[in-house]
């Protein structure tokens, strides 16, 4: 965890990389990095501009795909729902992380109220989590929260 002298000497240097080594990874892994001390630092609008960075311009590509899971959930945490639901559909391409792109997708439905459409994505993301990842458990409660009595036979489908 960054103080918050050391958080702005790293966003200086972070600012140069950006600049100058815009499509490496490691501008990429930088400002994943900033965005995670920006919201430990509970800065969580400053860490927006680092997610949106990592999906226009990060490489590899897979990290675009998590930059925008994470965008997904900061705009959710910040009471931009909507615009989380348009940020997290934005994507196509997930290459193993169809799991937690559902659970993102349920957390986001459910907040806006949209049952059904939120338990779907929560079927979708235990039908799509590997065995050993993820909290299987905790996908379980969030079905139960919404209704869903007997989670076995629900998934099961």
């Amino acid at each position: 965890r960054l103080s918050e002298g050391q958080l702005d000497t790293a966003m200086d240097n972070f600012h140069i990389l950006q600049e100058e080594y815009a499509k490496t990874p490691y501008a990429s892994l930088a400002a994943l990095q900033m965005a995670r001390a920006r919201i430990e630092s509970k800065q969580p609008e400053l860490a927006i501009n680092h997610y949106r960075f990592v999906m226009e311009k990060g490489q590899p590509a897979g990290l675009r795909v998590v930059a925008r899971e994470r965008l997904a959930r900061v705009l959710l945490d910040q009471g931009q729902a909507e615009e989380a639901l348009i940020t997290i559909n934005g994507e196509t391409t997930l290459n193993g992380y169809e799991s937690r792109y559902a659970e993102t997708r349920g957390d986001i439905l459910a907040t806006l109220g949209r049952k059904d459409d939120a338990i779907a994505a929560y079927q979708e993301a235990l039908d799509t989590l590997e065995e050993g990842l993820g909290d299987r458990a905790l996908l379980v409660l969030k079905l139960e929260s919404l209704g869903v009595v007997d989670v076995a036979e629900a998934t099961a489908t």
